[in-house]
């Protein structure tokens, strides 16, 4: 069965922000000096939960979380993707924290983001040579593409 229109989410009230960092300040790991850093900062306020939620009624606990994305083609193309989902309410939801196990957190949803600027893989961070492709598949299950850039 085929999905039609847009998709939307259940993604709590919240906001996204970015800033563009020189690779100076903030390197990413395995990109050269030539490449800043877009710094991406989601911040969820805790608030009571809609009859779109787990517990409609219940308090749900807030969260900020800090993402980050190099200043080339598929940074910026990336970027302008996790807008597109960010407005349509897919980022993000309400749940169980897989890390906590505590119920009623702003949670991710299923889009993995790189919140370490080393590291690699293992520690959500770059370098990552898989990470483009991947994020663009989780992006592509929750009905976000190329297509939606304008």
């Amino acid at each position: 069965r085929r999905v039609r229109g847009i998709r939307k989410g259940d993604q709590p009230d919240g906001t996204m922000t970015v800033k563009t960092r020189k690779h100076s300040e903030l390197p990413l790991e395995g990109f050269s000096e030539k490449v800043d850093t877009f710094e991406i900062t989601f911040d969820f306020p805790s608030g009571v939960q809609k009859e779109c939620h787990p517990n409609p009624g219940q308090k749900y606990h807030g969260t900020t979380r800090i993402a980050y994305l190099p200043d080339n083609e598929k940074g910026r193309q990336i970027l302008a993707l996790f807008r597109i989902a960010f407005e349509r309410r897919l980022l993000f939801r309400v749940g169980t924290s897989v890390l906590t196990g505590r119920s009623n957190q702003v949670i991710w949803n299923g889009v993995h983001m790189k919140t370490s600027v080393g590291g690699g893989p293992t520690n959500y961070g770059y370098p990552d040579d898989d990470y483009f492709n991947r994020v663009m598949g989780e992006l592509s299950d929750k009905g976000v593409t190329i297509n939606d850039l304008g």
